[in-house]
């Protein structure tokens, strides 16, 4: 009865170390560009940010402008990268989003896979 113990829990810390690992590593990151058009703070136990950016451009096809929308989340702690998109919803300025694509996201992770790290405002 001792080693089913034993084992049980050595396969439960490896199942855990493997979850840590997953919702930590990136499968990709990148860069978009445009205007956040939302921008607010969701969560009943685990808070998070969640936007939304407006990416502008015209379509190939027709020449019409149309809008593309880009979700994103931002982790609690990153206050610096809050301030930012704060500033840049309240104001309309034009900002490039630096992302994480995660291989997962758990409930408590947020909304997207797509994790904002650093915000900057375009050059205007």
């Amino acid at each position: 009865m001792r080693k089913i113990l034993t084992i049980l829990l050595i396969l439960g810390v490896v199942a855990f170390g493997i979850i840590l690992l997953l919702s930590s590593l990136s499968y990709s990151e990148g860069d978009r560009a445009g205007t956040v058009s939302k921008f607010s703070q969701k969560g009943y136990v685990f808070k998070t940010w969640e936007g939304e950016l407006l990416q502008g451009g015209f379509s190939e096809g027709t020449g019409q402008l149309n809008a593309k929308e880009f979700l994103f989340t931002v982790s609690s702690g990153r206050d610096s990268v809050t301030t930012k998109l704060k500033e840049a919803m309240l104001n309309g300025k034009r900002v490039r989003l630096h992302y994480q694509e995660k291989y997962f996201r758990f409930f408590w992770m947020g909304d997207s896979k797509y994790y904002i790290t650093e915000v900057d405002f375009a050059q205007q």
